[in-house]
């Protein structure tokens, strides 16, 4: 293992990307804003520092796997889309106003559809017309919790009291993409 990539000023790295096209394109996300190398992480640079409200705190970055060039940000502040790997970018119109994304994915299957993944619910939409539509939310179970699992031991249980869960990750199934894995804190 070799460290190629440090984050400034006591930013954390929240997620990285590898052009799908080109491996030697890759992106950081950072909660200081989006970096880029073209020359396989031997050199970065700050392609992205925000374009509002939260837009810096970047969560998320996902190339398309179709599409190249096409890249799209999740950031504290919503959903931006870029269609030059990364240089440009322009704010997604969706009705999630400034929810904090946590993750993205695109649809294998249908290259058009992109998942996004908020603090508390799934939406699916277009790429090409962003309209939205709220696929899951938590708490909406029929029991009113998103999700049932093994007992915690008391102590664990005692100690997350106190926290809302939150949607943490989302993973299409390559070979059946009508099923959607979600992670929950």
């Amino acid at each position: 293992w070799r460290s190629s990539f440090r984050a400034p000023g006591g930013a954390a790295v929240t997620f990285v990307a590898i052009d799908p096209f080109d491996s030697r394109h890759v992106l950081a996300a950072t909660t200081r804003g989006l970096y880029g190398s073209l020359d396989g992480a031997q050199h970065w640079k700050p392609l992205f520092r925000g374009a509002g409200t939260g837009d810096s705190q970047t969560q998320v970055v996902v190339f398309h796997p179709v599409h190249r060039h096409e890249v799209w940000l999740g950031t504290a502040g919503g959903v931006l889309g870029s269609r030059d790997g990364g240089r440009e970018w322009v704010k997604a119109a969706a009705p999630m106003g400034h929810r904090s994304i946590r993750d993205l994915a695109v649809d294998p299957h249908e290259p058009e559809r992109l998942y996004v993944l908020t603090d508390q619910a799934l939406l699916a939409g277009s790429r090409e017309a962003p309209s939205w539509t709220e696929m899951f939310r938590m708490g909406s179970g029929a029991d009113g919790n998103a999700s049932t699992g093994e007992a915690e031991d008391d102590e664990t249980a005692t100690a997350d009291l106190n926290a809302a869960p939150q949607l943490t990750t989302i993973v299409v199934d390559p070979q059946r993409p009508k099923t959607l894995y979600l992670a929950s804190t």
